[in-house]
């Protein structure tokens, strides 16, 4: 059984982020995937954790959510609010926001800070 779900635990495409954009997303408190595991990716990848207000210009980072639950990307029924920045981020960070922000994975964008974690 093992050998079966290997291929797809997340450490093992770490490597291959290098160099890529990643916008990570943890909710903090997550009751699907354990925040220590999700800790010990964001360790490997040496993703750093964005948290100030407006555009960040990284084209790596994890925003640690104070709200929310596993599912509010797409489920605002756990904080309407995570959900909203939640996909306010995604798309920034894939499409940008013509003539103001780049996309492809240039620029995070915290839109609102209430929701968001100050603290690694």
């Amino acid at each position: 059984m093992q050998t079966a779900i290997d291929g797809a635990d997340p450490w093992n495409f770490a490597a291959g982020a290098l160099g890529q954009p990643v916008h990570m997303i943890e909710v903090i408190g997550d009751a699907t995937v354990p925040n220590s595991a999700t800790e010990r990716l964001i360790d490997v990848m040496g993703l750093p954790g964005i948290s100030a207000p407006g555009p960040n210009f990284v084209s790596q980072g994890v925003v640690r959510f104070t709200e929310g639950s596993h599912g509010s990307q797409l489920d605002p029924t756990a904080s309407l609010a995570a959900t909203i920045e939640m996909m306010t981020e995604t798309v920034v960070f894939h499409a940008g926001v013509p003539g103001t922000l780049p996309g492809g994975g240039m620029v995070i964008l915290i839109s609102d800070p209430m929701v968001i974690s100050t603290q690694p």
